[in-house]
């Protein structure tokens, strides 16, 4: 009778170490298996061109905190996503606003001198090299400029026969192009009345516009050195006929 106890109760155990064995089984390797299984049956590709799936390379974990650790560093974390999403939201509004620049239409043109307020010797030329300066000789034929209004207080200045406007880049360098973009588009400012000013439409230094404006010696100046308040960046329009 004692032994048949003895017998059933070691059957017991047995039974018992069987079944946590199972449970074992079915907590840790049955998830990691699901994983590894993932690995190669996945084939959807992330934006960098690697395999999905390569992201949950041997994962093999001994504890649900080992397998949770493997899946956080396998994820993009919630700030990557963020800062992908707005930064993809940011460069389609961006490209938004190149279009709607690509597709403005002057409302008022016409041809003008731009005489510089401190020089008044000195028009406002491009020249055939792409050179933006001021020159001295009134009658030139590179001081002859179209002067393009549009909407929004914005305008455009190109010389009429080389088809090339005067454009300003992020460092406030002054240059010539042929090829229409924001950045050939200033703001026509006229606080400063007779006088007309010309900031970036497209670029700002520390906060403040950044304005064209002739040296001395007539070559024009970085336009983060120009300020409002400057004479070297206000001219006289003389409109010609």
């Amino acid at each position: 009778m004692w032994l048949s106890k003895s017998i059933a109760l070691r059957i017991e155990i047995e039974v018992l170490h069987i079944f946590v064995f199972l449970a074992y089984a079915i907590i840790v390797a049955e998830p990691t298996k699901l994983f590894e299984n993932s690995d190669s049956s996945s084939a959807k590709s992330t934006d960098t061109g690697e395999p999905t799936s390569t992201k949950l390379k041997h994962i093999k974990s001994k504890s649900w905190e080992e397998l949770r650790q493997q899946l956080l560093e396998n994820n993009l974390s919630s700030d990557t996503f963020q800062k992908r999403t707005l930064g993809s939201l940011g460069e389609r509004l961006i490209q938004r606003s190149r279009r709607s620049v690509l597709t403005l239409k002057p409302t008022n043109s016409r041809k003008a001198q731009l005489l510089s307020c401190k020089l008044l010797n000195y028009n406002l030329a491009i020249m055939d090299n792409g050179n933006v300066l001021g020159l001295k000789n009134q009658s030139s034929p590179y001081v002859l400029l179209d002067l393009e209004r549009y909407d929004g207080s914005l305008a455009t200045i190109q010389h009429p026969t080389s088809k090339r406007y005067i454009g300003m880049d992020s460092n406030g360098t002054v240059y010539s192009t042929t090829t229409f973009g924001d950045e050939v588009l200033f703001n026509y400012l006229t606080g400063n009345y007779p006088y007309i000013q010309f900031s970036s439409y497209k670029y700002k230094h520390n906060g403040k516009d950044m304005l064209i404006g002739l040296r001395a010696d007539g070559q024009t100046k970085k336009g983060r050195k120009v300020s409002v308040t400057h004479k070297s960046s206000q001219f006289l329009m003389v409109a010609t006929i």
